[in-house]
């Protein structure tokens, strides 16, 4: 209740109330545009939605093929060395004869190898026609200098493809992989040209701000197989396996020795306790089903994230002035403890639609089933 007084005393005060109860709006504000508390908004806010979300079943439209240590050991190949090519042959022509709707190789294939194993990879591309390349600039930074180096496929291998496409996973500033681009620099990420194979949707061409990735759980939440499983399906898998699937292709050695490999890990929102990391074709895979199921972690537009900073903030310190000491610092608390509540609520796909501050600007709308129009 506002004190008794005559209307321009307490006018005075509301005026005066209402300048102050705006600074912390504007302090919010300011705080959510700084790197330093972005950050801790990403960590201690969109990854504790995560973890409090826990895990959900990913598309089963998408699969991944591991290249593992189990599979070097079954297939006696030596695991400081990269695949057999012509291994890789094979297995997009299996692919392709089990109606998998794409397969993406999150392995650069850089240069000519042994001719003979390079003509049978480059057949298996070319008949298939259903395969994308990876791609990806190499950057190196040295305080005297910075070098980008563009490393695509082995020019046949290209040409024989269906696409090529870039693979690198942008980290944030604490290392994690939380978001990355649809079409980084205009050219197609493996995600996105894989999905556009297997069901010909252009309608993200345009897309070329990052997006956050909606994981659906820790490592091997996607449904991942060992290459030595893919290529004797008959005898390890269930019949059909493949059939309609997108199907990813990529490192995934806990061992890994060879350069390339040991950087394709990255820690995810999952990330810590007793969870490791996870293999960079896992987060392509991730972002595919994103596309696949609709999947979508939606942030409010500038303008409206700074209305609802300012407005809540101001609303929770007019509040606060003007009642009681007790009223006023229940009606705080309720403010403080409705936004992570609300988050909570919008992350397990509630419908709350109304958008608030952190930690819960984030959203994470229902997903939608995907039906596969026509035929392989």
């Amino acid at each position: 209740m506002l004190a008794t007084g005559s209307w321009s005393r307490a006018w005075r005060w509301a005026r005066v109330g209402g300048l102050l109860a705006l600074i912390p709006g504007l302090l919010g504000l300011v705080l959510v545009r700084w790197p330093v508390t972005s950050g801790l908004e990403r960590t201690y806010g969109l990854d504790l939605l995560f973890k409090l979300r826990g895990k959900r079943i990913a598309p089963s439209e998408i699969c991944v093929v591991a290249i593992d240590d189990a599979s070097y050991i079954e297939r006696g190949l030596d695991p400081l060395r990269p695949g057999p090519r012509d291994l890789h042959g094979e297995l997009v022509t299996l692919l392709a004869e089990r109606s998998a709707r794409a397969v993406a190789f999150d392995v650069l294939f850089e240069g000519p190898g042994e001719p003979e194993k390079d003509l049978a990879f480059e057949l298996g591309l070319f008949d298939a026609g259903i395969v994308v390349l990876g791609a990806t600039v190499e950057r190196v930074t040295d305080p005297r200098f910075r070098q980008a180096r563009l490393i695509e496929p082995h020019p046949p291998f290209a040409d024989a493809a269906a696409a090529v496409a870039e693979v690198e996973l942008p980290p944030d500033t604490d290392g994690v992989i939380r978001e990355t681009w649809l079409a980084p620099d205009k050219r197609p990420s493996l995600a996105l040209a894989a999905y556009q194979v297997a069901t010909g949707d252009a309608s993200f061409d345009a897309e070329y701000e990052t997006r956050l990735i909606d994981y659906y759980g820790p490592p091997r939440t996607i449904q991942t197989i060992s290459l030595y499983q893919a290529l004797d399906p008959d005898q390890y898998l269930p019949p059909d396996f493949f059939r309609d699937k997108i199907v990813f292709v990529g490192a995934s050695q806990v061992a890994a020795v060879a350069v390339s490999e040991a950087k394709d890990s990255f820690p995810t929102p999952f990330t810590g306790g007793q969870v490791g990391l996870t293999y960079g074709v896992e987060i392509h895979a991730t972002l595919a089903a994103n596309l696949l199921d609709g999947s979508r972690i939606v942030r409010p537009s500038g303008v409206l994230e700074a209305l609802l900073l300012i407005v809540l903030a101001t609303a929770a310190s007019l509040v606060f002035i003007f009642l009681r000491p007790l009223a006023g610092a229940a009606a705080l608390v309720g403010f403080i403890v409705a936004s992570p509540v609300i988050g909570f609520l919008r992350s397990h796909g509630s419908g709350c639609g109304f958008p608030s501050s952190f930690p819960s600007r984030f959203s994470f709308p229902q997903r939608t089933e995907r039906v596969w129009s026509g035929t392989t």
